[in-house]
């Protein structure tokens, strides 16, 4: 996430190339803040997204945690039967969906 920012992170200020009017890439001048980043950040809607993504984070985690443990503990403790197999095979297909899922969130 910190690696979005690009190459003209931090240049608002007047610092570095692209700084002032005429600068690279035709630029003609850059918006400048009141504000510094820092002190602005926290009402940007990037904040609240990546609030959002960290929110949904734990109660994801700890349901897809839990998925793994009991399909794992289930299908151990069937091996002694026919059963053991498939339940630890649908446990691993299970995973691997959620996986895909988290991937994508």
């Amino acid at each position: 996430m910190a690696t979005q920012y690009g190459s003209r992170y931090g240049q608002e200020y007047g610092y570095g190339p692209y700084s002032g009017t005429g600068s690279r890439h035709g630029d003609t001048g850059s918006r400048r803040h009141r504000l510094p980043a820092g002190l602005r950040a926290p009402f940007e809607a990037r904040s609240w997204r990546e609030f959002g993504y960290v929110l949904l984070g734990l109660p994801i985690g700890i349901l897809l945690f839990t998925y793994a443990v009991t399909m794992g503990v289930a299908g151990a403790g069937l091996l002694v039967t026919f059963l053991g197999i498939p339940v630890l095979a649908a446990g691993l297909a299970g995973c691997r969906g959620f996986g895909v899922l988290e991937r994508a969130r």
